[in-house]
């Protein structure tokens, strides 16, 4: 680990990037509308960890990753609730 920084803030103002890991614990509406802002400031091999989402509600947010160009590269499940670990996608898994 090079250094390690948190910061507590909105992402649309405050926060630029590049990141290696970006988390943010969200309604799945929230999340989607934020997804550009998430994109624009995660390292080109870095992680995007979502959490706060229904399970009912992991099909529109995959939809929303995938418009930035981010998938889901692992999916974490307890009760009701999900959280997601994503990335970039690479050319094959367009």
């Amino acid at each position: 680990i090079r250094s390690v920084k948190f910061v507590l803030g909105d992402v649309k103002e405050s926060i630029t990037g590049p990141f290696d890991i970006v988390t943010a614990n969200l309604y799945s509406e929230l999340l989607a509308a934020m997804m550009p802002q998430f994109a624009k400031c995660l390292a080109p091999d870095g992680r995007l960890i979502l959490s706060g989402v229904l399970r009912r509600q992991e099909a529109g947010l995959a939809r929303s990753l995938r418009r930035q160009g981010l998938g889901i590269q692992e999916t974490r499940r307890r009760g009701k609730w999900i959280a997601l670990v994503c990335a970039r996608q690479s050319c094959s898994e367009s």
